[in-house]
């Protein structure tokens, strides 16, 4: 049970982890979109590994999905915070992520201790 329970966590962790790199990887993309040039020519994908080109119209604002497939436009600065605070709500998630496991460990060295202590105190009986 105690063992589920760590790697429950840990692959929480781990989620955790990767969706901060993909939320840190779309802050840069927003920040460097912000800074280029109307006209620029780039790739868009579709789907992996296949790319349409395209040309950027507007550099202030972004069409963001909001939930049930609406999708509502908001500037380069609103789009930015919204991605940082959804990054910093993950890190406030896994830093209790990381609690939990810290309190699993010590609860798990403790039971141990005890049944350590259980084990010698029996064996010293059936010797006796």
């Amino acid at each position: 049970m105690f063992e589920e329970q760590v790697k429950q966590l840990q692959e929480q962790v781990q989620t955790i982890q990767k969706q901060q790199e993909e939320l840190e990887g779309i802050k840069d993309s927003l920040e460097h979109l912000s800074e280029t040039a109307v006209g620029t020519e780039l790739l868009v994908p579709l789907s992996s590994g296949i790319f349409v080109t395209s040309k950027i119209s507007d550099t202030k604002t972004v069409l963001m999905n909001v939930g049930d497939g609406v999708v509502v436009p908001k500037s380069m600065k609103d789009a930015i915070a919204l991605v940082s605070k959804q990054k910093q709500e993950l890190a406030t998630y896994f830093d209790t992520l990381q609690q939990n496991l810290q309190m699993l460990a010590l609860y798990h060295d403790r039971i141990e201790a005890e049944l350590q202590h259980l084990v010698a105190q029996q064996q010293k009986n059936d010797q006796e």
